[in-house]
């Protein structure tokens, strides 16, 4: 259809004034220029790396309307050893030439294809990094080298370490011994791929930041942060018999840590208290020894109070939101003992799990229904406008949950949710919750897709 020419007529106190208004018709561009702009904008962000580089799956090209958009697929061809088709790079060893390394884009859209071929060098490494076989031997190497080389970032592979958490500020792995070591860099760049349960080779920098072991990706940007995946099953840390939680922290203030007198990350299964004292906070959930009987006001949790040994915080950087829903209750729980914070003499644990991972103490049937039916109400948007997977769990904290959906072309029952061509479409989910003698449904309706363009006349109706 055309443009169409639409009169908008407004009446004030009698007196009437015409506004004309020109409606532009939607024209869908035709394919080959789809791609032809596309294949223009299509750029990396980097022409030579010596770190892994993102390579978009997809490109959107804007329409004449803000609301017409194309999704332009992208596929990655690598002809090198040293460049997968994902970006990850595999640097050559010190002393060999840097790797040109040719990617061809392949651009999709409508069944027709055009290609967009980038060179990207792969810079060899500076100098030789030492091969270690596990975290102690990196401790060895770290704690014999110099103040110049410590400064410099003491270069290291450490071979078949398996990665068990993610977190926001980075990486948490264990070696063959059981030993664990932490790698801080961001999650947008080197470990942006990064996949709990898999085993790498991990080349970097050690350091040691307040006396805690570490490979930084931030000590010398000449030695970045690698992860090189290796064959072999990934371990899982010995987190041991389930102990109270003021077993695990040391009686008396620990003696400042730093090179000399590194942390010990400790891999354990803990019963605690969850004290809850903010929703927001960075600091507001702590797990409290189990003998503990007073309402938290006596515990020293900010700066300058004295050492605290009844009580760790859940480091904001790991998953302490999942604790939220249980103040006040007894939890038996995996986590990490991960740092001394010296500026409020506190311990601090990492959690990497679900609530679903937390063990909880007896909870009275209608109080479980409350919480899962609490959880269930705010796990799902009520507008769902693009392709996305929800997770719809069978369980929350021992109460059952089981899904029903009033469309499962469009939301299915493994959460995969798949708009409507044009126009949106109100799916009703239904999750009935099992909790010990008591039961409820919760009905939750859901608009899935994207509002339909309108004419003024239709906006206006």
């Amino acid at each position: 259809e055309g443009n169409e020419r639409v009169i908008l007529t407004a009446s004030i106190g009698g007196e009437e004034r015409d506004f004309i208004v020109d409606v532009l018709a939607i024209q869908e561009k035709p394919a080959e220029d789809i791609l032809a702009e596309a294949q223009t904008s299509l750029l990396l962000t980097a022409q030579a790396t010596a770190e892994n580089i993102n390579l978009p799956t997809q490109l959107i090209v804007e329409g004449e309307s803000e609301e017409e958009q194309y999704t332009v697929a992208i596929s990655w061809e690598s002809n090198s050893e040293h460049m997968n088709n994902k970006g990850q790079v595999d640097r050559p060893m010190a002393g060999e030439e840097d790797a040109v390394v040719t990617l061809t884009a392949t651009l999709t859209y409508g069944g027709q294809s055009v290609d967009k071929v980038f060179e990207v060098v792969v810079y060899a490494y500076a100098e030789a990094f030492t091969v270690v076989a596990n975290v102690q031997a990196a401790k060895d190497l770290y704690q014999a080298a110099t103040t110049e080389e410590k400064a410099d970032g003491v270069y290291v592979r450490i071979n078949d370490l398996s990665l068990v958490m993610k977190v926001s500020d980075g990486l948490l792995f264990v070696d063959s011994e059981g030993d664990i070591i932490f790698a801080f860099g961001s999650q947008s760049n080197a470990y942006r791929d990064a996949e709990v349960g898999v085993l790498y080779d991990v080349v970097g920098a050690l350091d040691a930041y307040f006396g805690a072991f570490q490979i930084s990706a931030t000590k010398n940007n000449r030695k970045p942060t690698e992860l090189l995946v290796q064959e072999g099953d990934a371990l899982v840390p010995n987190y041991g018999e389930a102990m109270p939680l003021g077993d695990l922290l040391p009686d008396t203030q620990p003696d400042p840590y730093s090179d000399t007198n590194l942390f010990p990350y400790t891999a354990a299964r803990v019963t605690a208290k969850v004290l809850v004292t903010s929703q927001t906070d960075n600091y507001g959930v702590v797990l409290v020894d189990p003998s503990y009987t007073g309402d938290g006001s006596d515990l020293n949790l900010t700066s300058g109070t004295p050492y605290e040994n009844r009580a760790a915080i859940v480091y904001y950087s790991s998953n302490k939101d999942a604790f939220l829903a249980l103040d006040g209750l007894e939890v038996t729980v995996d986590v990490i003992l991960y740092a001394f914070r010296t500026d409020r003499l506190i311990h601090t644990v990492l959690f990497g799990g679900t609530v679903n991972d937390i063990e909880v103490g007896e909870i009275a049937d209608e109080d479980l229904l409350d919480m899962a039916t609490s959880f269930v109400e705010n796990s799902i948007p009520e507008i769902i406008p693009t392709a996305t997977s929800l997770d719809l769990v069978d369980q929350y904290l021992g109460a059952t949950i089981t899904w029903t959906t009033s469309n499962a072309d469009v939301i299915a029952l493994d959460g995969t949710v798949t708009p409507p061509e044009e126009g949106q479409v109100e799916v009703t989910l239904k999750a009935l919750i099992n909790a010990g003698e008591l039961s409820e449904e919760v009905e939750i309706k859901v608009l899935v897709g994207q509002l339909p363009l309108s004419t003024v006349e239709e906006a206006l109706a």
